[in-house]
């Protein structure tokens, strides 16, 4: 399904009912990412997931910010009847999710930040396992290993013929993402999202104005997240007023989908506790 929102026509897709819940996925990977949680929180909630500029059917030219994308996030929001709606926000969604939250705190029920950062000083860098990745010259070889290290070493070592189907899924371009690097040139929704990520990052992202959030807030994080390490997780637990704070010690970046069912378990249990509050 698609939707306009301003200039941009996004697609989503949304089941159930209940208590709204919008899903804020994360750099260059499409909506299909929230697979075992959209399924799982349409069984009781009203739940809409989507791509964000620039990957699956979200497309977009030019340049933009993770403002740009919160505005969006909040625009489809208002074309799904969302008054105040429970954010779940991964990674660069995390991002998008804290300039929601604070620009918008009367619409937020409840936020749960997962594998995320609010940048600023304190911010812990990527871990030199994944930089050294990123440099890696073959663009393809270079996009399988980076996806390859989102997920902790234990799973890669359990599940070998998942992470094959992940890798070639993901490489192949069948989920939505245009591979980076596949070309001479990286594809310019990656462009478009990395440029955004870094500016956030570069202005101090969120980091000075966590006191001000307001609603009940959930941190989920993964010990081995090489990508955004576990230090992020705990300066947003410890920053965020009331916030909870979980951490899985063996899990990756790929939190969600390494342990589906214990995050599904927290997310309802978050969304309950914010519910009854009301």
């Amino acid at each position: 399904m698609k939707a306009r929102v301003g200039s941009v026509e996004i697609g989503y897709d949304r089941a159930g009912e209940g208590d709204p819940v919008l899903l804020v996925m994360g750099l260059a990977t499409p909506r299909i990412g929230w697979f075992h949680q959209f399924h799982f929180l349409s069984q009781r909630y009203d739940v809409t997931s989507f791509d964000n500029r620039g990957v699956g059917e979200t497309v977009f030219d030019g340049m933009w910010t993770i403002q740009d994308m919160a505005a969006d996030a909040v625009g489809l929001a208002d074309a799904m009847g969302y008054d105040r709606f429970h954010l779940v926000g991964t990674s660069m969604g995390g991002m998008i999710s804290q300039e929601i939250v604070l620009n918008h705190p009367d619409r937020v029920r409840s936020l749960t930040l997962m594998a995320a950062t609010a940048g600023g000083p304190e911010a812990v860098p990527m871990a030199p396992e994944y930089a050294e990745a990123l440099m890696i010259p073959d663009p393809m070889a270079r996009m399988r290993r980076s996806v390859e290290l989102l997920f902790s070493e234990r799973f890669r070592r359990e599940n070998p013929e998942m992470m094959e189907l992940i890798l070639n899924a993901m490489t192949s371009g069948e989920v939505g993402v245009t591979p980076i690097g596949a070309g001479e040139i990286a594809p310019m929704g990656f462009i478009g999202q990395i440029t955004a990520v870094a500016a956030w990052m570069g202005a101090g992202g969120a980091a000075s104005r966590l006191g001000d959030i307001k609603p009940p807030t959930l941190v989920l994080h993964g010990g081995e997240d090489l990508l955004l390490p576990v230090g992020n997780g705990k300066i947003l637990g410890r920053d965020i007023p009331g916030a909870r704070l979980r951490i899985w010690d063996d899990a990756g970046h790929a939190l969600n989908a390494e342990y589906p069912d214990e995050v599904n378990a927290e997310l309802v249990r978050h969304l309950e506790s914010s519910s009854a509050r009301v």
